[in-house]
């Protein structure tokens, strides 16, 4: 008898650390970068599959050519998107790493790019006011306890603000999303 129970003991305390959530985190943050960017960010649960997503970041980008000058443009992006991670009950009955939303998402993000802190060393690249809206399909997936990535495809559509209406929309483009990031400890 005392075999079995301490079999029994042993299998549920197993079974119990492989438990995974199958809703999305309460609240997580940390920052993330890509090779033109750093980004500050912030989850908060809506939703058992919904969280909202707040980022405050700086994008950058290089503009030259073979007989022009190289030059370089820093803009602030203020992004709010709500994230539908559809798979997370999927991945938490395939025992797959669920933590701090690693699941694939859906979303549609939006983005507003200031032009009053834009940093360029030519006047010819300075940014205007600019709303994008890209819906974008992605996966998040963790490396370690503190680590992730995240990959996604999307279409943004650019919507400049100059006119204080948003007649003045410029040709959309596919957005590929690709960044390594680190998340900080959980805030309840």
């Amino acid at each position: 008898m005392l075999k079995i129970f301490i079999t029994a003991l042993i299998l549920g305390n197993s079974l119990i650390s492989f438990a995974q959530k199958n809703t999305v985190e309460k609240s997580t943050n940390g920052i993330q970068s890509n090779i033109f960017g750093l980004y500050a960010y912030r989850e908060m649960k809506l939703t058992d599959f919904v969280a909202l997503r707040a980022e405050l970041g700086m994008d950058a980008s290089i503009h030259g050519g073979s007989n022009v000058s190289t030059n370089f443009v820093f803009t602030p992006s203020i992004k709010i998107e709500p994230r539908w991670y559809y798979n997370l009950k999927d991945r938490a009955k395939e025992r797959k790493d669920t933590e701090m939303n690693a699941a694939n998402f859906i979303t549609i993000q939006t983005n507003y790019q200031p032009s009053w802190m834009t940093f360029s060393n030519s006047n010819s690249l300075m940014k205007q006011n600019v709303i994008s809206i890209t819906p974008l399909f992605g996966i998040r997936r963790n490396v370690g306890a503190y680590l992730n990535y995240e990959v996604g495809v999307g279409y943004r559509n650019n919507f400049l603000l100059e006119k204080r209406d948003f007649t003045d929309i410029t040709d959309g483009s596919m957005y590929f999303h690709l960044r390594i990031g680190y998340r900080f400890q959980r805030i309840y």
